[in-house]
């Protein structure tokens, strides 16, 4: 119920019994404002009231209360309008001198209202300056958790708005339609909520593990400097006990990620589906300390994460001296590979770089010759080369050559064909997963800070993975097959009858193009001593083993094939 009493013809005082709390008291500037096109913020309360239940004071907008400056200005007019919401108490003493409480129910709300605005209040021009509605709001916090950007979002609501009746009025009052700057305020304000100060994540992403857990996730963190995390998600998990991850592991990383330029690192297994990452770590900085500390985590919370065992054969990495010194403490057993093509970047690098003084006609040679090197077959071709460029290249080439020679298991492809690492020579899963991450995961942007990092990770990547292997399982991916259609048919005119069974897993195969020479096959660990399945790549002897003596209607390849498929969920 409300009673309206003129007290002048600017001033009006309503009495009510429906405002009860600061609550009802709310809704009532709430009504007011959207009725009359106006805003009202709160300016001072009568703090321990005694002889009333409260006494609430809200003032124009257009007045010095929040504003940056005192000077007058489209926002600030000075504007004396105001509204002033007295709630009495009903008893006795009360009712004495106000004869509204006598009403049943008493007018118990005395609401003042100075209606003298110095400003148009009925303008599109007046209304670009009221203040967004709550509903507003919400609908916008609802559109960023729908993934919209806050353009994407303005343009999508106003496009909302220019369909209703009345669109242009809607379009220019920003209760309903707020400013550019104010959809940046919200997304700004739900960014902090949900991920913490930008600089200062880890707190936040400790109050956020509990929830990450109900979904399967886990979250280490080490909080002393240099700080770390590791993600590991459902289908990582499940990656982890894969037998392929017992062989070799690829490991990149990028800083480029976040705005914080926190560095991620992927660590990778092979599958038929692809490569899979084991862990996400996310760590500070480069340095062998930080990697030396993400590591730990992974070890101690994940001790058997290479198929079941400790350590893996193989670590693929980059020319990265922090990253190889990390990861020869931690696991001393592991081999380390380096990718040949980062190899021959910094070698071309070296040859054009004026500094080292190598004569532009001698640059192609030299690689070629380095190159030669690396993809020796024997160590008999390892040795003319390295006579060759001994005789041949320049003094500081020679050096640089030796010093790559000390670590030659690491480059040279003779000398870690012994390893069954299935002709893995460079780092391109690793490479890739770094693309995936910013096209796919991060949609070509940086997220907002660690927090919001991981969230990307949780929230799109077990997806991304899960449709990828299925993706594979289901036969999408058409290149396994003409892979496999390929080296079937190098082997068409071969006769079965040359082929020699020593035991189970293990056959003779002659060679068809030269005499006296055979090959065997281990089809239980995926190898054959062809140079081309020496390692551990599929060849075509393998292929043919497995479409004759092995096949099925299906291509479900050897065990260990890197271009096999499998279902890893």
């Amino acid at each position: 119920m409300f009673l309206g009493i003129c007290d002048s013809p600017q001033q009006y005082i309503v009495r009510a019994n429906n405002i009860e709390n600061n609550e009802s008291a709310k809704k009532f500037i709430h009504l007011f404002t959207t009725v009359t096109n106006t805003s009202y913020i709160f300016n001072f309360e009568l703090q321990n009231p005694t002889k009333v239940i409260f006494h609430k004071y809200f003032i124009c907008h257009h007045t010095s209360k929040k504003k940056s400056t005192n000077q007058i200005t489209e926002r600030n007019t000075g504007c004396l309008s105001s509204i002033d919401i007295l709630l009495k108490k009903n008893n006795k003493n009360t009712r004495k001198n106000d004869d509204y409480l006598k009403y049943s129910p008493p007018l118990n709300a005395s609401i003042k209202i100075v209606w003298t605005h110095n400003h148009a209040v009925d303008s599109c021009d007046a209304l670009k300056f009221l203040r967004t509605k709550s509903e507003t709001n919400n609908v916008f916090l609802e559109y960023f958790e729908n993934g919209l950007t806050p353009s994407e979002a303005k343009h999508l609501h106003e496009n909302k708005l220019l369909v209703q009746e009345n669109s242009c009025t809607l379009l220019a009052n920003a209760n309903i339609n707020p400013t550019m700057r104010h959809v940046y305020y919200l997304h700004d304000e739900r960014r902090k909520d949900n991920f913490g100060p930008v600089h200062e994540p880890l707190p936040k992403l400790q109050e956020k593990i509990v929830v990450y857990n109900e979904k399967g996730v886990q979250i280490m963190i080490k909080t002393n400097n240099p700080w770390a995390a590791i993600v590991v998600i459902p289908i990582m998990k499940r990656a982890q006990d894969m037998k392929c991850s017992r062989e070799i592991i690829f490991i990149d990383s990028s800083s480029s990620v976040d705005t914080t330029n926190t560095t991620i690192t992927n660590i990778l297994s092979p599958s038929k589906a692809g490569a899979i990452p084991l862990a996400i770590r996310i760590h500070e900085g480069q340095t062998e300390e930080s990697y030396i500390g993400a590591l730990l985590l992974l070890q101690k919370n994940f001790p058997n994460c290479f198929g079941g065992i400790e350590s893996p054969l193989v670590f693929m990495t980059d020319d990265s001296a922090a990253e190889k010194n990390a990861l020869s403490k931690l696991w001393p057993k592991a081999k380390q590979f380096l990718c040949h093509f980062h190899m021959c970047q910094a070698e071309r690098r070296w040859l054009h770089d004026s500094k080292n003084g190598i004569n532009l006609n001698n640059r192609l040679p030299l690689m070629k010759l380095f190159q030669s090197a690396m993809y020796s077959m024997s160590e008999e071709e390892f040795k003319n080369i390295e006579s060759r460029i001994k005789y041949e290249a320049p003094t500081n080439f020679i050096k640089r050559f030796e010093n790559n020679c000390k670590r030659q298991e690491q480059w040279v492809r003779f000398y870690r064909s012994r390893i069954l690492y299935r002709n893995h020579d460079t780092n391109n899963y690793a490479e890739a997963s770094i693309r995936i991450m910013k096209d796919i995961f991060l949609n070509r942007t940086k997220a907002y800070n660690v927090v919001a990092l991981v969230d990307f990770i949780v929230s799109v990547g077990e997806e991304y993975l899960t449709l990828k292997i299925l993706n594979h399982a289901h036969g999408r991916h058409s290149q396994t097959k003409r892979l496999y259609d390929k080296l079937c048919s190098k082997m068409i005119n071969f006769n079965i009858s040359d082929l020699k069974q020593i035991n189970e897993t293990t056959y003779v195969i002659p060679s068809m193009t030269t005499k006296n020479v055979t090959y065997f096959i281990d089809t239980e660990n995926g190898a054959c001593t062809y140079k081309m399945g020496h390692a551990g790549s599929f060849c075509k002897h393998q292929a043919w083993i497995h479409k004759h003596i092995k096949g099925h209607s299906q291509i479900h390849l050897l065990s260990h094939c890197k271009n096999g498929m499998n279902l890893l969920c």
